[in-house]
């Protein structure tokens, strides 16, 4: 929505520059800089459900939703926790990628304990894909 404070009508004899310039640059930037995050956000989630790794991540999302419920005291976790374990229930990988994917403080979570998490292989596995989906996709989106 665009909201214009004109006490008089618009007077196009002295048009508005700056307010132009600004929803100009504001389009420029939503078209050239985040245009190609939809594309790169679906190709993520392709190469994540192809490697399988949401069954490797699942698990550990879970635990780690609980923990932080439980020890961290979060309990606006809980409907978050809710929300994941149904999408589970509901076999919806699409989503439960793009949780499993956009949530970068799981994702430091999982790097700091994925000795512990995961045995050796699939301890590798994980780290060989997931670090490559993260280079190549993650990391390029605008925000």
């Amino acid at each position: 929505m665009l909201i214009i404070p004109a006490e008089n009508a618009i007077n196009w004899k002295r048009p508005p520059w700056v307010t132009l310039g600004l929803i100009m640059a504001c389009l420029l930037v939503f078209l050239f800089y985040q245009g190609d995050d939809s594309r790169k956000l679906e190709q993520a989630v392709e190469q994540y459900l192809a490697a399988d790794l949401h069954e490797l991540e699942a698990p550990a999302y879970e635990d780690y939703l609980q923990r932080q419920i439980q020890f961290q005291g979060e309990e606006g976790r809980v409907y978050e926790l809710q929300q994941f374990q149904q999408l589970r229930e509901e076999n919806e990988t699409f989503w439960l990628a793009i949780n499993l994917m956009m949530d970068r403080e799981f994702y430091q979570y999982l790097l700091q304990n994925r000795d512990v998490i995961w045995a050796p292989t699939e301890r590798a596995r994980w780290q060989e894909q997931r670090t490559a989906i993260e280079q190549q996709y993650i990391q390029k989106l605008s925000a």
